[in-house]
């Protein structure tokens, strides 16, 4: 068997590198060895390799999903996103691994806090249905990891601001990160971001990238 990948994601910037990897050689292996596996059926069976299915179910099934793993099973749900809204990345030149990025994590969190971030997490995906990007950048007031995260990420307070500057504060951290994200439904954004960022000490990639809606898939 020859192997040949072609792949533009960069690893070790919270982009979910790994799970497409893992979903791309699910499809193919259920391909070639004629299993007829539905996409379900092998994100249940992949979970385990990844330890979670959250960026697994995505890169199956395409849009936004929110999963939970039962007895072996993982159920996936799909959720609309606004049509105007658009994803800004902004993708560093140094990688931060995930271990390193949990390492920082504690190991309990006050109950009320838990609690208020439940509550922040339960708006957001009809938040980002209506496209509402107050409501969005409300959501996305973590407290969970993204407080001690962020020290890790040089310059992240400083490309926050600079969204903050050009009227978009739904800002967070991709995945682990180190990749930033905003959310916004202006189509400039990423440029004036890009324009912006030319002076900071990092090159740092800004690109708006489309949603997939249709997931993986074999061509």
């Amino acid at each position: 068997m020859h192997i040949d990948i072609s792949a533009h994601i960069p690893v070790c910037r919270g982009l979910g590198s790994s799970a497409a990897m893992i979903a791309a050689g699910a499809l193919g292996a259920n391909a070639l060895g004629g299993f007829g596996l539905t996409a379900g059926e092998l994100l249940s069976i992949v979970t385990p390799i990844e330890g979670h299915p959250d960026n697994l179910a995505p890169a199956f099934f395409g849009g936004l999903t929110a999963s939970m793993t039962q007895a072996g099973r993982v159920y996936t749900l799909s959720y609309d996103i606004h049509p105007e809204l658009r994803f800004v990345l902004m993708s560093p030149d140094f990688p931060m691994s995930t271990h390193a990025a949990r390492s920082v994590l504690p190991e309990s969190v006050p109950f009320k806090t838990a609690v208020a971030q439940l509550s922040r997490l339960a708006l957001l995906p009809k938040a980002l249905e209506l496209g509402d990007e107050e409501l969005i950048a409300l959501c996305l007031r973590d407290s969970l990891h993204q407080p001690y995260r962020f020290p890790l990420i040089h310059e992240s307070d400083k490309l926050r601001q600079l969204a903050h500057e050009l009227g978009c504060d739904a800002f967070c951290i991709s995945g682990a990160g180190p990749t930033l994200l905003c959310l916004t439904r202006d189509g400039s954004l990423a440029g004036k971001l890009s324009d912006a960022a030319r002076f900071l000490e990092h090159r740092w990639d800004i690109r708006e990238l489309a949603v997939d809606h249709r997931g993986a898939r074999c061509i």
